[in-house]
C-alpha cells in the first residue's frame, strides 16, 4: 500500500452556519480534522523507521545516515592510535590475538607482523612469504599465525619463536580468505574457486569444497559459509563436507560474510554495494541496505554481537547497532578499506587501508 506524501494544507468547506444555530460543535470537529491531518503528514513523511529482525519487509530498504567524523559524533568508536607510517605497505589482513593485546598483520610487501597494541611497537615479523600478503589469522590461543598469499601459498609460523610450522599446498589460484574454527583445530583457506580444510595439528586435508572466497566459520564451528560470483552464499557442514543450505539471490558477487555471534542472522556484503541481513533458519531476508560500490569489501560482527561494522574501496566505515539495524555513524579514516578485525573481548577495533597504517579505535558503548 502506498501512501500519497502532500505537505500542501488541507482546505475544508465553508461553514455558514445560521447564528442562532451555532455550538461549540462545529470548533471541535474542525480542530480534530486539522490535529487528524497534522498526526498523518508526519506519519507519511517521516523518515524510515529502524526495521526490526523480525519485520516481514523482504524489500525495505534504509537509508544510509552520514554523520560526520567529529568531536559530537555519535559514533560508539573512537580513534585512539596508529600503528605503522602513512606511506607504507598496503595493510591486507588484520587479526587480534586472544588477548586483545596483540595484533597480527599482513601487507602488499609479503610481511607478517605482530603489533603490542597497547605499547603501539612491532614485536615480531615473519618474512617468509614470497609474494603479497592478503589474509592473515591467529589461532584462538595465539600460538600459531597462518597467512594466505597471492602466490598461493599458504604458511603457519609458530608465534613463540617465529619458526615455521606447516606450509600447505594445493590451492591453484591466490588464497583470498582465511578462517580459524573456534576451537583451534582446522583451518578453512579460500581461492576463487575452491575451499579447503585443512588441520592444524598435521596440516592434513580434511574436506576439499567447491565454494569461492570468502570464507567464514559459524559461531559454534560445526559450519562454514561460502560465496560466490552470483549472490549466492553455502552453508557447508565441516565434518562431512556435505551442502547443508543455500542462502540468497542472485545479487552480485559476494564480498563479505559475517556471522551474528549472538543470533541465526548472516550477514552478506554484496560487490554492488547492497548489504543484505538473512535469517539463516528460514533464508528469510530480514532488511538491506544500499551502499556505494565497495562499500562492504570486508565486514565483520563485535564479538558481543551489539554491533556490524562493514567498510571498503570506498574508504568509509559504516557502524550499525544489531538491536535495530540501522546506520549509526559513519565514519572515514583511510583512502580504502582492506582489512577490519575486533578484539576478542569486544573493547577495540583495528582497520587497514592502502596508505599502510593500521588505525587502533576504543569503543565507549561496551559494559
Amino acid at each position: 500500500m502506498t501512501h500519497k506524501k502532500d505537505n500542501a494544507p488541507i482546505h475544508l468547506p465553508d461553514l455558514d452556519w445560521p447564528q442562532h444555530k451555532r455550538s461549540k460543535w462545529p470548533l471541535v470537529i474542525l480542530i480534530a480534522v486539522f490535529t487528524v491531518a497534522i498526526f498523518a503528514n508526519r506519519i507519511f513523511n517521516r523518515p524510515s523507521e529502524p526495521l526490526q529482525p523480525d519485520s516481514a519487509l523482504n524489500d525495505a530498504v534504509i537509508p544510509t545516515t552520514r554523520l560526520p567524523l567529529s568531536s559530537t559524533s555519535t559514533s560508539p568508536i573512537t580513534q585512539l592510535s596508529i600503528l605503522g607510517q602513512k606511506g607504507g605497505e598496503a595493510i591486507n589482513a588484520l587479526s587480534f590475538g586472544p588477548h586483545s593485546n596483540s595484533l597480527s598483520s599482513g601487507d602488499w610487501s609479503g610481511v607478517v607482523k605482530k603489533w603490542n597494541v597497547t605499547t603501539g611497537k612491532l614485536q615480531e615479523t615473519y618474512p617468509d612469504q614470497d609474494s603479497n600478503v592478503l589474509v592473515v589469522k591467529f589461532d584462538p590461543d595465539e600460538n600459531l599465525v597462518a597467512a594466505g598469499a597471492y602466490d598461493q601459498k599458504l604458511k603457519i609460523w609458530v608465534t613463540r619463536d617465529g619458526q615455521a610450522w606447516h606450509n600447505l599446498k594445493g590451492h591453484r589460484r591466490p588464497v583470498l580468505s582465511i578462517t580459524i574454527s573456534p576451537d583451534g583445530n582446522i583451518l578453512a583457506s579460500a581461492s576463487f574457486n575452491k575451499v579447503k580444510l585443512w588441520s592444524l595439528a598435521d596440516g592434513q586435508l580434511l574436506q576439499d569444497l567447491d565454494g569461492v572466497t570468502p570464507v567464514v566459520f559459524s559461531p559454534d564451528g560445526t559450519m562454514v559459509a561460502t560465496g560466490d560470483k552470483s549472490g549466492i552464499v553455502k552453508l557447508w557442514q565441516v565434518e562431512s563436507g556435505l551442502l547443508l543450505q543455500t542462502i540468497g539471490d542472485s545479487g552480485g558477487i559476494v564480498k563479505s560474510i559475517a556471522f551474528n555471534p549472538n543470533e541465526p542472522i548472516l550477514a552478506v556484503g554484496y560487490g554492488d554495494g547492497t548489504m543484505k541481513l538473512w535469517r539463516i533458519n528460514d533464508d528469510h531476508l530480514l532488511t538491506k541496505y544500499q551502499g556505494d560500490s565497495g562499500a562492504n569489501d570486508v565486514m565483520t560482527f563485535s564479538p558481543d554481537g551489539k554491533l556490524l561494522v562493514a567498510s571498503g574501496i570506498s574508504g568509509e566505515i559504516q557502524i550499525l547497532r544489531t538491536y535495530a539495524w540501522f546506520p549509526m555513524d559513519i565514519l572515514r579514516a583511510h583512502d580504502d578499506v582492506r582489512a577490519l578485525a575486533f578484539s576478542p573481548d569486544a573493547t577495540l577495533l583495528a582497520t587497514g587501508g592502502i596508505m599502510g597504517v593500521i588505525r587502533i579505535w576504543g569503543r565507549h558503548d561496551h559494559d
